[in-house]
């Protein structure tokens, strides 16, 4: 299994930012390792979570709230050398905008690398026929807003994210990457 040290390579000195951080426990890595870390995400509840493991653990991050819709209108001090998300992408409405705006606040030769899941598992369902059992995929080439509900216990969470296939993905990054990026 590939780590996201094996994505991200040595970060030490390095200013890397994480776009969508949730609780910032990746970015908390980063800082470990000798980063810069600016943890970016929508949620305020993961923020203020992600700020008290922070300063229990004694690691330094600086937790910005921000949406990743709107990440050209987030103002920073510096570029990054690094920018990077983890499963955050399918949340954010328009991807060539957002990858626009990560080229802009990376710096030249900066390295931009996220991880998705891959499009294909959120349009199938396992079915069982003849005692076996199939993935079936519908609609891959459908793009649209899809919606479910996790449920804990007495507990449910509704979610929505933005099917895409993986061309989109190439699409953005081809377009956006008029600078001087590296994108994996």
């Amino acid at each position: 299994s590939v780590g996201i040290s094996d994505l991200v390579g040595n970060v030490r000195g390095k200013t890397l930012v994480e776009l969508g951080s949730g609780a910032g426990q990746d970015s908390m890595f980063f800082a470990k390792q000798g980063a810069r870390v600016t943890a970016i995400d929508f949620s305020e509840e993961q923020i203020a979570h992600g700020k008290r493991l922070a300063k229990r653990r004694g690691i330094k991050v600086e937790f910005i709230f921000g949406d990743l819709n709107r990440l050209s209108k987030i103002r920073f001090n510096q570029k990054f050398d690094i920018a990077y998300s983890n499963y955050a992408f399918q949340y954010v409405q328009d991807l060539n905008k957002l990858f626009r705006a990560v080229s802009k606040i990376l710096k030249k030769n900066g390295l931009f690398v996220f991880k998705i899941d891959h499009p294909f598992f959120r349009t199938g369902k396992w079915i069982k026929r003849a005692d076996r059992e199939k993935f079936v995929v519908e609609k891959y080439f459908q793009r649209r807003k899809v919606f479910w509900t996790w449920k804990i216990k007495k507990v449910s969470a509704h979610f929505f994210a933005y099917h895409r296939i993986l061309q989109d993905f190439v699409d953005a990054l081809w377009e956006s990457n008029h600078m001087d990026t590296q994108c994996y």
